[in-house]
């Protein structure tokens, strides 16, 4: 996003935070507000195409052999024997 635009020492990390709130607090609250309201709506917005994909690629895995294999094991309490470390890759 953009947002880091420096580094500091860790000694000097709480003095730069409220030297940055000091001017942000300068800032017009209604600008502030608008810029904050922004960022979460974009957050939210990619954390739900990140959900998603999320979604997609488990409901694929639940469908392999080998995520039958790892609940038959963790049932059979023993160590399972994938089914892709003998495909050829």
């Amino acid at each position: 996003m953009g947002l880091v635009t420096h580094i500091v020492a860790a000694d000097e990390l709480m003095q730069s935070a409220q030297a940055l709130a000091q001017t942000l607090l300068l800032k017009s609250p209604q600008a502030m507000r608008a810029v904050k309201r922004l960022l979460a709506r974009h957050t939210r917005r990619q954390l739900d195409e990140e959900i998603e994909d999320a979604i997609e690629v488990n409901a694929q895995q639940r469908a392999t052999a080998d995520f039958r294999e790892g609940v038959k094991a963790f049932l059979e309490r023993r160590r399972a024997d994938w089914p892709s470390m003998k495909a050829k890759v």
